[in-house]
C-alpha cells in the first residue's frame, strides 16, 4: 500500500516554536514590513514594503572580488540546525527560510544536491503537497512555490520548494479561476486561465487524498513513481509545464525559466522572459499578486505602471485560446 509522507502530528506548533526561537537567537533574520492592499483589473494585490530586505544576499553576491572565482555558498547542503524543522522527510528536509518577511516561511529541500533548474518530480510534488497540508492543519492557508531557471527569481541553486502563509484577507486570482471553472475541468484538457490577467499563465485543479490506514510508519520510505497520488500530482503538473515549455519555445526564450505556485486545490505555472523589471526582482509569489518592494522607488513603479503590466513584462503576453495548442514534453 502507498502511504502519505508523514510529519509530526503538531507540525504547525513545531513550525511556530522553531521560528520564534530562531528569531530570538538571531539565527533567522525576520524583517518587519508594512503591507497595503490594492486591486488591478479586479485582481487582488498585496504590496509588502520592506526596505531592510535589500541587505539580503543574492545569487550574484561575490563580496566585491571580481578577479577571484569562489565556489558559491550552498546553505542547503548542510542546513543550519537552528533552522531545521524535520531533518528526515523521505528524500527531503524541512527547514526555515533564514531571511523571512512573513512568519513561519519554510522550505522543502532535497537532501542530495540537485540543481534548482531540474523540474519537479512526482516525489517532489507529493512531499511538497503533504508539507503544505501539514502546515495548514490548524486552519491557516498556505501556498507553495518553486522558482526554476535563471529568470525565475531563484537565489539558491539547490532544489527547494518554499511555503508561506497567505494573508487572511487575500485571494490569489487562481482561486477564483478554480471556483468558476474547476468543476468542469477534465484531466488532460488545456489548462485554465483568468480573463483578467494579461500574462501567460496556466492553471489546473489538483487534490491529493491518502487513505488513513496508509499513513507512513517512518519518514524514510521513498515514494515510487507508481504511487497513485504522486502519479496524479505529476500528471497535473506536466499539464501546466507542457504549456510553459511551449510558450518559451515559440517566444524564443533565452532560457527555460518559470514559476510554479500551488495550494491544496490548484497548481499554476508561469513562463518567465526576464528576472527583473527596472531593478525589481520578482519570484513566484509575485505572479499571484504578492508583490515585494525593497524601496519607495520600487513601490512607486508598481503603482504607476500597474502590477499586471510589470508581470507581463517579466513573462509573456497571454496567448489566444487557440494559439499554441500543441504541447512540449
Amino acid at each position: 500500500m502507498f502511504r502519505r509522507p508523514s510529519l509530526p502530528t503538531h507540525f504547525p506548533e513545531l513550525l511556530t516554536k522553531t521560528f520564534e526561537a530562531a528569531v530570538k537567537s538571531g539565527d533567522l533574520i525576520y524583517t518587519e514590513s508594512t503591507q497595503e492592499s490594492a486591486t488591478d483589473n479586479g485582481v487582488d494585490v498585496r504590496y509588502t514594503f520592506a526596505p531592510a530586505l535589500a541587505k539580503k544576499p543574492t545569487k550574484d553576491d561575490n563580496n566585491g572580488d571580481e578577479k577571484t572565482e569562489k565556489p558559491k555558498f550552498n546553505p542547503f547542503e548542510k542546513p543550519d540546525p537552528k533552522l531545521m524543522l524535520v531533518p528526515d522527510f523521505g528524500d527531503y528536509s524541512l527547514v526555515l527560510n533564514k531571511f523571512a518577511i512573513v512568519p513561519n516561511h519554510f522550505m522543502c529541500i532535497s537532501k542530495k544536491v540537485i540543481p534548482q533548474t531540474a523540474p519537479l518530480t512526482p516525489n517532489d510534488l507529493e512531499h511538497s503537497y503533504a508539507a503544505l497540508q501539514a502546515a495548514q492543519s490548524d486552519g491557516a492557508k498556505y501556498i507553495g512555490f518553486f522558482n526554476c531557471g535563471p529568470n525565475s527569481g531563484a537565489s539558491v541553486d539547490h532544489k527547494h520548494i518554499q511555503f508561506i502563509e497567505l494573508p487572511k484577507d487575500f485571494t490569489p486570482f487562481p482561486e477564483s479561476v478554480i471556483k468558476a471553472k474547476g468543476r468542469d475541468y477534465k484531466p488532460g484538457q488545456q489548462p485554465l486561465s483568468s480573463e483578467k490577467v494579461p500574462f501567460a499563465h496556466f492553471i489546473v485543479p489538483w487534490e491529493a487524498e491518502w487513505a488513513e490506514e496508509d499513513a507512513k510508519a517512518d519518514n524514510d520510505t521513498e515514494v515510487a513513481i507508481e504511487d497513485p497520488v504522486a502519479e496524479e500530482l505529476g500528471f497535473k503538473f506536466s499539464t501546466v509545464l507542457s504549456r510553459v515549455l511551449t510558450e518559451l519555445r515559440v517566444n524564443d526564450a533565452p532560457s527555460i525559466s518559470y514559476n510554479v505556485v500551488f495550494t491544496d486545490k490548484w497548481v499554476m505555472a508561469v513562463p518567465r522572459s526576464k528576472e527583473s523589471y527596472k531593478d525589481i526582482s520578482v519570484n513566484a509569489t509575485g505572479t499571484v499578486g504578492l508583490l515585494l518592494a525593497k524601496s519607495q522607488e520600487q513601490l512607486d513603479i508598481y503603482k504607476e505602471e500597474t502590477p499586471l503590466k510589470v508581470l507581463t513584462e517579466l513573462g509573456f503576453v497571454k496567448p489566444e485560446e487557440e494559439e499554441h495548442p500543441e504541447y512540449d514534453y
